[in-house]
């Protein structure tokens, strides 16, 4: 062992700290403990002994020996009490603590206070900073010129809605190549770049021959269509529609993202086999039964 240690040491630069390294015995006698004590210079520890506050020892603990740990345990769920607090105690908690330390408190920030600082910051931002990407995005997209009081959260704005294709870039007055990264002949929008590129139609297809399934769908509109329809049942069949949409989509933009940003090209095939991989990898239970017996 004192070899692959050293060995260790020597091709890491990595060394143990003799100050802080004991050698603890059970079971051998006291000329081999002089030996190796010898042989490693190490301290002699003495059983039993704490590692990450557990005691360790070659015989049964008793119970004193255990009593710090048990005692520790106790304290953590006697501190868990405070959830079952009533309504007047939490309320008389929150204003013992807000309180300032001069007056035995917290100093903990007042958080409704805080919350009204933090909006009023991020409506001045809007504002006045209309320079900045994400300022510019909510503009176009949400707050069109309405008064910033009148705007309503949005009830959709998935992952696909936020995405910054090079058409959105290109309006923001960002210089950017509107030319599609898989095929160099149409300009880069939302349509074109999930469906009506010929290599993405390519991916589609090879995704529903694995499916074994027909598809009715001859534009965008229709595939989404499709796949809500489809994809809303909460049956297995449902699950795995959802899980196959999510992860193509994800791809797709993933390698999007790889050819514009580091120049790094995967056929048609390598995208593909990574997206069927990927959807056996996280279905489990009967979901993984379904894509092992009826895909595989």
């Amino acid at each position: 062992m004192k070899q692959c240690f050293d060995q260790f040491s020597a091709a890491s630069g990595l060394k143990a700290n003799l100050n802080k390294s004991s050698v603890y015995f059970g079971g051998v006698t006291d000329e081999e403990q002089e030996a190796i004590l010898q042989q490693l210079r190490y301290i002699r520890g003495e059983l039993p002994f704490k590692y990450l506050g557990v005691p360790l020892a070659t015989r049964k603990m008793k119970v004193t020996q255990w009593q710090p740990l048990i005692d520790k345990i106790v304290a953590r769920i006697s501190s868990w009490i405070a959830k079952k607090l009533s309504y007047d105690g939490r309320i008389q908690l929150i204003r013992a603590v807000c309180k300032p330390k001069s007056s035995g408190g917290l100093n903990i920030l007042n958080l409704k206070k805080w919350n009204r600082a933090a909006i009023l910051k991020l409506h001045w931002d809007l504002t006045s900073k209309a320079d900045r990407l994400w300022i510019k995005w909510l503009h176009m997209y949400h707050i069109k010129g309405q008064p910033i009081s009148n705007i309503k959260g949005a009830k959709q704005a998935s992952w696909m809605e936020r995405m910054l294709t090079a058409d959105r870039l290109s309006k923001w007055s960002m210089t950017v190549d509107t030319t599609c990264v898989f095929y160099n002949c149409q300009p880069e929008n939302h349509h074109h770049l999930f469906y009506y590129c010929t290599i993405i139609m390519e991916i589609w297809n090879d995704i529903f021959k694995w499916m074994q399934i027909q598809v009715p769908a001859n534009t965008w509109s229709q595939l989404i269509c499709w796949f809500v329809e489809k994809a809303k049942k909460k049956s297995t069949e449902g699950q795995l529609l959802r899980m196959i949409l999510a992860e193509t989509l994800y791809s797709i933009w993933v390698e999007r993202n790889h050819r514009v940003f580091e120049k790094i090209h995967r056929d048609r095939q390598s995208i593909v086999r990574e997206i069927i991989y990927i959807c056996n990898i996280r279905s489990v239970g009967k979901l993984k039964e379904v894509l092992q017996y009826k895909f595989i």
